[in-house]
Order: C-alpha cells, then structure tokens, then sequence
C-alpha cells in the first residue's frame, strides 16, 4: 500500500506542481477544480514506481522531476527517490532505512524484483488511468487473450515451454551428431627393434651439444685472423685545451641569443604618443553615443497616435458594439398588429429605440488588442529627451590596446641599446668540429691498443680449436643414426598417444551421449509438464475472473447487470451480450469490474492498491453512484482504493487540490 508521496514537477513554460501527500486505508476521493493537479498525483506514484516509461509524456515535456513515495510490498516498507536522472531505493525497517540500489536501471529492476511484476501488469490490475477505462473492450479477443496471459505469466510458461522443446530437440541431434562422428579407434601394429624415446633422447642431447661444439669452433676458424691497424693524428691540440676555448665560445654565443631573443619578443611600437591621446578622446565619443543608441533602440517603435486619438477610438468601439448588439436583437423579427399592421421589434429592449443605419455608425480603425499595443508603445516614450547625437566612428583600438602601445612605447628605448649591443658583439671560431675530431682520434687510440692484445690472444686460440676438431671429427655421423631411430621411435609412440586418447574419448563420448539422451529425456518431461501446469492455470483463472469480475459488475450497476462471461479465447460477454456492443457507461462498468477482478485475483496479496482516474466520466449519476458505492465496498478486500473524479464523491478521507495550477 501507499504511505506517503512528495513531489515537485516543473513544465518547460516555467509552471511548477508540487504537493505532500499521506495516504490511509480505506477510499480516498482526490478532488477538486479542473487542472488543478488531481491526476499529476496518479502519475508521479507510477513515476516513482516504474520510472520515466510511467509518464504522460516524454521526458523533454518536464522541464524537473523530484518525487520521493513510501509504499509497503507484501507488509515491507520502502522508500524510492527519483530525478529526471537519477534514481535511489531504500529498505525501512523500524528506524534503520538501508540502500537497497542506486541508479535508475538498478532501481527500475530491483523494484520489478520486489513486486514481481512491471508497469504493464500494474496498469491492469492496480492502476485505471484517464480515459482507460474502456481499453479492455477497445481490444480483440486474441489480444485480451494475449494481455492476460502475459499478466498472469501464461505467456512465460508458453516461452518456458518452447524453450524446453528447443533443448530436447538440440540434446537429441546433438546427441546422434556425436553417435555418428565417434567410430570405434584401431590399435597400431608393434615396432621392431623399438628402443624408447626416452632412451635416446639423453643419447642424442650429448651429440648435439658435442656436434654444436664442432659448428662453433668451424665458424670460429672460418673467419681470417686480421691485424689491427693503427689510427692517424689529424689534430694535434690536446682535447682539454679545446673543451676550454669551446666554453668561451658558448658563453658568447648564449650571450648573443638571450640578447636576440629580447629583440625578438620585445614589439615595435605602431603609433606616437599624439595618436593614442588622439583614440582615446575618440573611444570617450563613441562611448557616449552608443550608450545613447541602445537605449533608443531598447525602447521600441514609436506610436503614430496620441492618448486623444486613442481614447477618441474607444468610444467608436463602444459606440459601434452597442449597434451591434441591437441589429442582432432587431433580426429576432417584428410584431405585426392585425388591427392597423403596425409593426414593433420581438425584442423588447428595442421598444421604442432608434436604430441609425449601417453607413452613420462609425468603425474604430483599430481593435481593442490595436489600443493596448499602442499605449505600451506611448508609455516606453515617456520621459525619453531625444538627443540626436551625431554618429561616431569606433576607433581602431580597444582602451586595453592603447594601454599595451604606450607599454610598447616605453620599451622602444631599451629595444634600440640591445640591438647596438649585438651589433658590436663579435663571437670567436667554433672549436666544436676540432675538438670532436680530437677525441675521436683518443678513443680510436685506446681500442686499437685494445685491440691487439685481443689479437696476440685470438692466435693461440686457433691452434687449440684445430686440435679440437680432430677429436670431434665422428660425431656428425653417430647422430645422424640415433635421430633416424628416434624419429621411428616418436612415430610409433605417437600412433600409440593417439589411439590411447582417441579411445578415451570414444569412450567419454559414449558416456555424454548417453547423459545427452537421458537431458533430453528430462527435458521433454518439463514439456508435458508445463502444458499440464497451463492448463490448470486457465482451469482456475477464468472461472475466478468470471466470478469475481460477475460479482463487481452486479455491485456497479445496482442489479441491473449480473453476469460476465469470460471464455478461454477471453471472449467477454455481459449478460449474453458481447462486451464492445454496450453502452459507454456499461463498457465502463464491465470493464472495471475485469480489471478490479484481475487485480483480486492475482496481485492483491502483493499490492493491495487500486487507483482510478475519473472513470465514472461516462456514467449517469445512478449509476456513477453504484460504482462508487462498488468501490466503497472493496475496501474490505483492498487496502487503499483511490479515486480521482469531478463529482461528488463519499470517501473515507478526501485529497483536496485548489492551487489552480494544472494537472
């Protein structure tokens, strides 16, 4: 059930709905003047529940939302807070309030969850918005068929049916797909001479490392012993003299750029002191004129009339409205008197009343909207003094631009003694190259030094790998064979790997498809199940909808109406007659007596909450009483009944709206 709702809802034309809402048990009547805000209480509780597919209209038609509502699911309270982008659910237990989810799609799904069901469920069976009343009628059979049976979950169990059909069916061809792929393996036929694998591969390791031994000292001797040659001098000066005159250099060079680059950033100045003085006396001008020509532009159009001239034309509007009136009265007819024929206007107000012609009544060249324009334009005049001030040209720079030319101007001075500076400045010979130079020749002298040792020492090596490779000279061939041995060796141990594993799995598969064919087995069990189950769920829910929804229709209409039947291709008829050849008020009636039924029958014990908007819109006063009376009595079997409506209404508490502000 509802406890309480708040909110605030501004429109994009600036007007705002808010209220602070309690709900009790019982009928509560929602009244009051039109668009005065009754129905926006029905949707911001539809809001809060399900979010922004629960509005009227799109989310660009409110320009913010804020709703904060408790409610009570199966005797649990919650509390949901919304936005127009944000959403937070809590959980109230005593005085301790816990988050339960935060964000709009957790909210929107962990609501769903508590109440085990959606919006579309909700609006049949909680919920008659404006101008829904009839939507059960409105629709064909087979789609009423197809809405209850979504409401009540048939249509999930039809889904849950075909699912488990799917899966039969797949376990089964699944099942003979792998029957059919999975031949029984064939062992293979003993090696002769068969030495393991394992054997010789540490055999054949110590001829590899032997016979790589022989590669490398081959390599090594194929490549000729060459005698270092010694570097030439071309630069005698020693490095650290040069690395001396090289920091002399830098430092006038560094001298010389910080010198350029003041010139470089420091600008030129554009103009003499008399033309900025000259700007500036020009920038005052021009700011007094344009102050001058917004104001006489922020005023508007000036009238063609004066306050004479248009009160002149109201009285020819008055003047012109009375003849009016009396011409339409004059074509009500004349009195004709069958003694002398005289004849007098059927209208009294014209007794003895001289009607000028057409052509002497005068129009007013404007309307009444004209006059009103025109005096607002009048009013934006008054008090103006027209200065006429002659038009200024605005001058080329901006008031900061002036300031930064006299900041140019003043720095001109200082620019000129850099550039002399840097003219008289002279930079000695670069030593780089020479000194680059210099010390390539130094560390080409110390690897060549190098060098030869590594040369003295490279000679007595070749002699010692000669010996070696006369030692290893059989090597090549002896692995040669143990590799052929063990590649027929790995051959035979693989066919032997190979049919080992096939025959496991060939096995393991014979296990599957037997637990395959036994699933699917299951699986067309569930089938026979559901069907079973569907159908015992429509045994019960029609007859139930039937009964309760006959019952309510009886208690609406004061007797007249008695019986709704309800078939299981949701056919309707209502006494006999079928459900969409009524009377608006009898749609209504049956209609709501469905609806109200459905909400009994199967989400009452969920939410006990049922709220109607005006649905008594089309009924007679009798039989707008019954229904209200109907409602009155549900109240012992639903927690809260609310009702929006125009009429008069007996409740057990009353929301009353009268700020005017629209719903």
């Amino acid at each position: 059930m509802l406890r309480s709702l708040n909110y605030s809802v501004t429109f994009p034309t600036g007007r705002t709905l808010k209220a602070d809402v309690n709900f009790t048990t019982g009928l509560t009547g929602i009244i009051g003047a039109n668009e005065a805000g009754k129905s926006m209480i029905l949707e911001m509780v539809r809001y809060a529940l399900w979010g922004t597919k629960a509005l009227r209209g799109s989310a660009p038609d409110y320009k913010s939302l804020k709703v904060e509502l408790i409610f009570d699911v199966k005797g649990q309270s919650y509390k949901v807070n919304r936005t127009g982008s944000s959403a937070k659910l809590f959980e109230i237990r005593g005085d301790e309030v816990d988050d339960l989810a935060s964000g709009v799609k957790a909210v929107n799904s962990r609501i769903i969850a508590i109440f085990g069901y959606g919006l579309k469920v909700f609006d049949v069976a909680n919920n008659c918005g404006q101008g829904e009343v009839e939507a059960l009628s409105a629709m064909l059979p087979t789609q009423r068929k197809q809405m209850v049976d979504g409401v009540i979950g048939l249509d999930s169990l039809d889904r849950i049916t075909e699912w488990l059909q799917a899966e039969a069916v797949a376990l089964s061809r699944e099942a003979e797909a792998l029957l059919t792929s999975n031949p029984k393996p064939v062992e293979p036929t003993p090696l002769a001479g068969y030495v393991p694998s394992a054997t010789l591969a540490p055999q054949i390791a110590v001829l590899r490392e032997r016979k790589s031994e022989l590669d490398q000292l081959r390599g090594f001797l194929s490549r000729p012993l060459v005698k270092p040659q010694q570097p030439v001098e071309t630069v005698t000066t020693p490095s650290s003299e040069l690395e001396v005159k090289l920091a002399e250099y830098e430092e006038v060079a560094s001298t010389r750029r910080e010198l350029e680059r003041l010139i470089e950033n420091t600008p030129v100045a554009r103009y003499t002191e008399d033309d900025l003085d000259q700007m500036e006396k020009q920038r005052a001008a021009f700011c007094e004129y344009d102050a001058y020509r917004r104001d006489r532009e922020s005023r508007g159009p000036t009238s063609d009339y004066t306050e004479t001239d248009l009160e002149h034309f109201e009285n020819r509007l008055d003047v012109y409205a009375e003849w009016d009136r009396d011409r339409k009265l004059l074509e009500q007819g004349h009195h004709t008197c069958p003694k002398c024929a005289h004849q007098w206007p059927v209208a009294e107000e014209l007794a003895d009343k001289i009607i000028p012609d057409a052509l002497a009544v005068e129009r007013s060249p404007l309307t009444r909207q004209d006059i009103i324009n025109e005096r607002k334009m009048l009013a934006s005049w008054v008090g103006f003094i027209d200065l006429k001030l002659a038009l200024v040209e605005k001058p080329a720079l901006t008031e900061g631009q002036i300031a930064t030319e006299r900041s140019h101007l003043e720095r001109q001075v200082e620019r000129d003694r850099w550039v002399t500076q840097l003219e008289v400045m002279c930079l000695p010979d670069d030593p780089r190259t020479a000194l680059a130079t210099r010390r390539s020749f130094e560390a080409q002298m110390d690897a060549y030094l190098t060098q030869m040792v590594d040369y003295e020492q490279q000679q007595v090596a070749v002699e010692t790998a000669q010996k070696r490779v006369m030692e290893l000279s059989s090597v090549e061939e002896n692995l040669a064979q143990l590799v052929e041995q063990l590649e027929r060796s790995r051959t035979w141990e693989a066919q032997l790997s190979a049919f080992q594993t096939a025959d496991k799995l060939y096995t393991e598969q014979m296990v599957k498809i037997t637990s395959l064919q036994e699933e699917a087995g299951y699986y067309r069990k569930g089938v026979t199940a559901m069907k079973t189950l569907r159908g015992r769920v429509k045994e019960h829910l029609v007859p139930s909808l039937s009964r309760a929804s006959s019952a309510l229709l009886s208690s609406m209409t004061g007797g007249k109406r008695e019986r709704i039947d309800i078939d299981d291709e949701f056919n309707v008829l209502v006494d006999q007659q079928a459900v969409n050849t009524l009377s608006g008020s009898g749609k209504a009636v049956a209609n709501l007596a469905i609806r109200i039924g459905l909400g009994q029958v199967l989400t009452n014990k969920v939410f006990s909450v049922f709220m109607v908007d005006e649905i008594d819109a089309a009924m007679d006063e009798d039989r707008a009483g019954f229904t209200a009376e109907c409602l009155r009595s549900l109240t012992t079997h639903i927690a809260q009944i609310i009702q929006v409506s125009h009429k008069d209404l007996e409740a057990d508490t009353y929301i009353e709206l009268n700020n005017g502000n629209g719903n």
